[in-house]
């Protein structure tokens, strides 16, 4: 009987394991087909991704980050430069540490990233906009030129882009829900430990404490402080870890930190524009913006061809759309307007380079799907849509000139050229056109009695009917956006860097045991990482190369040099070859030039 019951026992416990397993696999089967859509975005665009991963060093900085997980994480020797990205090499560390390839492994993060990002993007996006714009908006996303580039490169951009994307998601849940909150808190601590430029990303942050306390009047004291606490508390682990593992303490740290600062950043920050300051900085602010959202994500260049006119346009007359449809008393507009607004950060300190936007980019992409779901719902019945429509286009219009003629923004641009005032005044007079037709639609005098400028949605079966059909016209930019980004992202991914090919050039062509390499701050970390031997020198002081030079070595010199002004007035230098590249990838070196002391043999 002992043994009956112990094998009834044994059966029972086989037959609940069996069951239990069936429930999980039920409900994953149930979650999988519930989030269908967007589980199928996402492996779409690992499946762009993973076949098309550079294969180089796509700049500087990833030469940085190569190093570091090559020979050890130290900040004031630029492995990689201040302030550490902490979070990122603690990233790409542990996928090193699986794949042994520390190339291969930062472009694995970012194209892995990179895709997973789409997760709360699409999320974000249909509860802005509904199913069918989200669908095609996070396309568009996808595609992007700009973000499938940099997901295909060893840098940190488009890791960011992921946690600022959770962070933008759980930021807006965060507005109602206390969990969502406090994980906002953390991802907000973790993105500035990825890029330290993620800082501006606080605005995200900042919006469910602010709706808390102005719109439901309940902002918990005990919440914040432990929303506070834990944010500090996720800054001190990576800050603390940074400078204990990555410096010989907080003075070193912060020594290097200032150097970085003073050399790279400060100076080129809004107060260095040129005079007239006010108009300069004006300007700044203009051509940074069309740069960071109408021209270059669409195009991967500042081109003024009239395919980069075309692919631009939908994107100026949805932004207007937008502009047109925001509401003040709008949850998703002000958080829309956060987001896009802490570009002022990027506009303000530093230099342009294309992918200081893309933290951006998304917010952007998704008040444009916003504009056009208005444009759907609302727009298309109001009584004035005639005179609103044709305001926005003729804002569109005015902002295609000024970007059509205005010079082509620059990569390191911080004070702006001249001779482009008038094109800028035209892109000035297109926003403000914008904002004439948002005050014209938002009008109520001569509306017809029992309507009103919200009320005017028709029925859910007609709304989601020209929603659809605002979709399917939107899904045609997805062939130009998705062809210009796979031209982009292949030639990356066939050809190597200027900067690698200078340096695979000196490898060939002269002695690594007769040459001396000079400092400069585009190629010094790729001789580090592909001809170490021949460590650069010369950043501190002209000595280093002199006494090469006399001792009888060769001198290999770039334009980018250090002391290139220095020696061209001391030694003959010979050019030796030039390189050059017009991937977005490769925007902070698009062309070197190689000089030597003598010419390869």
């Amino acid at each position: 009987m002992e043994n009956t019951g112990h094998l009834q026992r044994v059966l029972l416990r086989i037959c609940s394991v069996f069951a239990l397993r069936r429930s999980v696999a039920g409900a994953l089967v149930h979650w999988v087909d519930r989030h269908k859509v967007v589980i199928s975005l996402a492996a779409l665009a690992l499946l762009s991704r993973l076949p098309l991963m550079s294969g180089s060093l796509v700049e500087i900085d990833s030469a940085n980050f190569v190093n570091a997980l090559t020979h050890g994480y130290n900040v004031p020797l630029l492995r990689p430069h201040p302030p550490g990205y902490p979070v990122y090499i603690f990233m790409g560390w542990t996928v090193n540490g699986i794949v042994n390839d520390p190339l291969l492994s930062l472009t694995l993060l970012s194209a892995i990233l990179g895709s997973l990002a789409v997760i709360p993007f699409y999320s974000l996006l249909r509860d802005f906009a509904g199913a069918p714009i989200a669908l095609v908006g996070t396309l568009l996303f996808i595609f992007n030129p700009l973000f499938w580039t940099f997901s295909e490169a060893a840098l940190s951009d488009v890791p960011s882009v992921f946690f600022v994307l959770l962070l933008a998601w759980l930021a807006y849940r965060g507005r109602r829900s206390d969990a969502a909150l406090m994980w906002a808190s953390c991802l907000a601590a973790l993105a500035i430990g990825v890029r330290v430029s993620n800082v501006a990303m606080l605005l995200l942050l900042a919006f469910p404490f602010g709706y808390r306390l102005i719109v439901l009047k309940n902002l918990s004291g005990l919440l914040t402080l432990r929303s506070a606490g834990l944010f500090a508390a996720t800054v001190g682990v990576w800050a603390g870890s940074m400078i204990y593992l990555g410096s010989d303490g907080l003075a070193d740290y912060t020594a290097a930190l200032e150097k970085q600062w003073s050399t790279a950043v400060r100076i080129y920050g809004i107060t260095y524009v040129e005079s007239p300051w006010l108009l300069n900085a004006l300007y700044r602010f203009e051509r940074f913006f069309s740069g960071y959202f109408f021209t270059i994500p669409w195009t991967g260049i500042d081109a003024r061809t009239p395919l980069a006119i075309a692919l631009a346009t939908p994107w100026v007359f949805g932004f207007g759309l937008f502009i047109v449809s925001f509401r003040r008393k709008s949850p998703e507009h002000l958080f829309l307007l956060l987001w896009i607004g802490s570009v002022v950060y990027t506009v303000v300190a530093i230099h342009f380079l294309p992918r200081y936007g893309l933290i951006q980019l998304p917010g952007f992409i998704i008040a444009t799907m916003v504009g056009y779901r208005f444009f759907a719902t609302t727009l298309l019945k109001h009584p004035r849509r005639l005179e609103v429509i044709s305001l926005v286009g003729i804002g569109t219009m005015l902002i295609l000139i000024g970007i059509k003629y205005q010079p082509p923004i620059a990569t390191f641009e911080f004070t702006p050229p001249g001779g482009g005032y008038l094109p800028a005044a035209a892109l000035a007079a297109g926003i403000l056109t914008f904002v004439g037709a948002s005050w014209l639609g938002n009008r109520r005098a001569d509306v017809p009695a029992g309507s009103s400028t919200d009320a005017v949605s028709p029925g859910r079966r007609g709304w989601r009917t020209q929603q659809v059909l605002v979709a399917g016209a939107l899904v045609l930019l997805v062939i130009p956006v998705a062809v210009r980004g796979y031209s982009l992202v292949s030639d990356a991914h066939r050809d190597t860097s200027p900067n690698q090919q200078l340096v695979e050039y000196v490898i060939e062509n002269f002695d690594p045991d007769q040459i001396t390499v000079c400092w400069d701050n585009q190629t010094h970390s790729y001789f580090e990482v592909l001809m170490p031997q021949a460590f650069p020198v010369g950043y501190w002081s002209l000595n280093e190369l002199s006494d090469a030079y006399d001792a009888g070595r060769t001198l290999i010199v770039t334009d980018r040099c250090i002391r290139y002004s220095e020696l061209v007035q001391s030694v003959e230098l010979f050019e030796v070859a030039e390189f050059e590249g017009t991937n977005p990838a490769w925007s902070k070196a698009r062309s070197l030039r190689l000089y030597a002391t003598r010419l390869p043999e």
